[in-house]
């Protein structure tokens, strides 16, 4: 009988070693794509400052700077972060 509850526990394990690896390769993969949106998107932020410029809107420009500056910074934090080898903590 142990030996039939040993092999159910190694079938168990590699079960969810398959398990585990599926699912660090599926975050893998949408890290690496939301990155990329978030870089794409920090685009916006010097468009916006371009447009205030020429007085498209009327807006507080140095509000605008202040909060374009912020954007940015978290817009492209984590390519900055993935490109000096940043791992996720857990």
């Amino acid at each position: 009988m142990s030996n039939f509850v040993n092999k159910i526990k190694k079938i168990w394990e590699v079960i969810l070693m398959q398990q585990r690896t599926i699912i660090v390769n599926n975050e893998q993969k949408a890290t690496k794509i939301t990155i990329q949106i978030m870089l794409l998107s920090s685009l916006v932020f010097p468009t916006l400052i371009f447009l205030g410029l020429i007085r498209f809107y009327d807006y507080d420009m140095s509000k605008l700077y202040v909060y374009c500056a912020i954007g940015l910074l978290g817009t492209i934090s984590p390519f900055i972060l993935k490109k000096l080898g940043v791992k996720r903590g857990g």
